[in-house]
């Protein structure tokens, strides 16, 4: 445990010294060539998008968990009429899953945002969609790896979620550099 411990420590000490340095050494460079207010420019901008980006990921989660909150079922309805308790002795890991997820009052846990959305859904478009929920990590990992790479067999290009992401991803930083005027 001590070791553990100090492996920890020292760990986070030569990331800490890692940080430093580069901090010092530019602070010195910087400061050396007379352009010291442009290193505190610098840090200044870096922080500002870390307090940005930081707010906005916060803001998300809180809107996700209040949504969440408040479209989930109570956890007394959600019990299912027909479980029963099984003493055998040991519990199987598909049976402690199923009892946390119909018993315990958990909404937070249990509730994604695909949970969400059948919830808001109308029970015509909600239906279908929790049908498909136990395929789910099917689905994701198809999108992101093996239509791709299908797609690099075929000689077209299948790779969708990345185009999504980098459209998405050109968006935040054509806004970022139109807050920040480098645009």
């Amino acid at each position: 445990m001590v070791l553990i411990t100090a492996g920890i420590v020292l760990s986070i000490c030569l990331m800490l010294l890692g940080l430093t340095g580069d901090f010092l050494v530019d602070w010195l460079w910087f400061s050396t060539i007379g352009y010291l207010g442009v290193f505190w420019t610098t840090i200044a901008a870096e922080a500002e998008v870390f307090f940005v980006v930081f707010v906005a990921t916060a803001i998300i989660l809180w809107v996700n968990g209040s949504l969440a909150s408040r479209f989930a079922r109570s956890p007394w309805t959600q019990r299912p009429a027909d479980f029963e308790w099984k003493r055998t002795g040991i519990a199987a890991g598909p049976d402690v899953l199923e009892f946390m997820r119909h018993r315990l009052p958990w909404p937070f846990v249990t509730a994604s945002s695909g949970r969400i959305a059948v919830g808001v859904l109308p029970n015509v478009f909600a239906n279908p969609l929790a049908r498909l929920e136990p395929y789910g990590m099917l689905i994701l990992i198809g999108l992101l790896f093996i239509l791709p790479m299908l797609g690099a067999q075929l000689g077209v290009d299948l790779s969708i979620v990345s185009r999504v992401i980098a459209s998405s991803t050109d968006a935040i930083i054509g806004a970022i550099l139109l807050l920040t005027g480098n645009a």
